[in-house]
């Protein structure tokens, strides 16, 4: 399946599909698609978590930002895989999810989605999220939000 046809096959799903021009892979064939799921109860094989500190305004206590990633599925008629995830306790909770061609892709996507969604969040921005006493969050991002990593910076850059 093309680049294209693959594209437009995506596109039919609902999501929106951004090419990655920003990948060292520079693979044409890559998308990323992003769909903001209503409800996650059908979801109940989680292959990952973290649980990350959200500071109070003031500094003084702190809550938990759950991140949970479920086991990637393959989409009908072999049109790739989908790996959903959630974020729960910033002011805005997120259920959304990433394809790609395998589930592998599908997985390393979703990685770099939450990394993206957590840096660029205003909690992050103004400091407030935290996981083991550090900015860094330990998700990696596609080099063009790689300013934001506070330091030490993940060594897995797409």
């Amino acid at each position: 399946m093309g680049g294209g046809a693959k594209k437009a096959l995506l596109q039919e799903r609902g999501g929106k599909v951004r090419k990655l021009q920003d990948w060292r892979t520079n693979a044409s064939s890559n998308y990323l698609v992003i769909s903001k799921m209503k409800n996650l109860s059908h979801l109940n094989e989680i292959v990952a978590s973290r649980t990350l500190e959200l500071l109070g305004e003031a500094g003084n206590s702190a809550s938990p930002v759950t991140v949970t990633i479920f086991r990637p599925e393959e989409l009908p008629n072999s049109a790739g895989f989908s790996c959903s995830y959630s974020v729960r306790g910033l002011r805005i909770d997120l259920n959304k999810e990433c394809r790609g061609d395998d589930s592998v892709q599908a997985l390393l996507l979703t990685f770099a989605k939450i990394g993206a969604d957590l840096y660029t969040c205003a909690e992050a921005v103004a400091g407030r999220l935290r996981w083991a006493g550090d900015g860094n969050l330990g998700f990696p991002v596609f080099t063009m939000l790689d300013e934001k990593v506070p330091e030490p910076k993940e060594r897995l850059v797409f």
